[in-house]
């Protein structure tokens, strides 16, 4: 039920990495390091796309439907990284929800800009 876009959480992430940012470097490590160390059965959606730091969400409405969510740090092998936020809604079931968000996910951290 987040009011944030897609772009918010893109802004966010590139906080999070970004060395320019008005968070301290310690604060960005420690926010990084808990995206990093999510529970093993919480590793889904961005991860899928060789996401290291992320976080996932959803929720199943009273409708029935799902809203299905992830964001997350994909690093490249050149040593840059790919920063995706994947935000969905009105899912049958959780499960197609995440296999969807997977598979947009490695497609947004195979796209060279």
């Amino acid at each position: 039920l987040t009011t944030t876009t897609v772009s918010d959480q893109l802004r966010l992430l590139d906080e999070l990495v970004s060395p320019s940012s008005p968070l301290t470097e310690e604060n960005r490590a420690y926010v990084l390091s808990l995206m990093g160390s999510v529970e093993s059965d919480q590793t889904w959606g961005v991860s899928a796309a060789g996401a290291t730091e992320l976080k996932d969400g959803w929720l199943d409405r009273s409708d029935g439907s799902w809203i299905v969510n992830s964001i997350g740090v994909i690093p490249t092998p050149d040593g840059s990284e790919h920063l995706v936020a994947v935000q969905s809604h009105g899912w049958d079931d959780m499960d197609v929800g995440v296999s969807s968000v997977e598979r947009l996910a490695v497609a947004a951290g195979s796209v060279e800009v």
